[in-house]
């Protein structure tokens, strides 16, 4: 699948607000996780950022205040990575993908959600 028809199948803004959807609040439970996880889109004027606090994910409009970590991407690239057709860690390698702030978090937050089912 091309980058331009996964960008076709769904827009990024309903991509993450289907976030809470895919959460999985065992997997934070035991990760221990919480914060401000800050999605910045390269591509266009669009970011947003989910929070996690008491093991439950809300998804907000614009900045966090103070992101514990920022995910920066364009459009295609964030759907493929959220349907599970691109690892994370090969798309930071080949600069698909790059993350500011706390990468350890970044990897807890990683685990904590479900791959979209197409």
């Amino acid at each position: 699948m091309t980058n331009q028809a996964a960008s076709s199948e769904i827009n990024a803004d309903e991509l993450v607000k289907a976030y809470p959807k895919l959460f999985r609040p065992d997997v934070a439970e035991k990760e221990n996780l919480s914060g401000d996880f800050q999605i910045r889109l390269t591509d266009s004027e669009q970011c947003w950022f989910t929070r996690i606090e008491d093991n439950q994910c809300t998804i907000h409009d614009g900045d966090a205040a103070e992101p514990t970590f920022t995910l920066i991407t364009d459009t295609s690239n964030l759907i493929l990575l959220v349907k599970g057709e691109l690892n994370e860690a090969m798309a930071v390698m080949l600069g698909k993908v790059k993350l500011e702030g706390n990468i350890s978090a970044a990897l807890k937050y990683i685990r904590c959600f479900d791959k979209l089912k197409n």
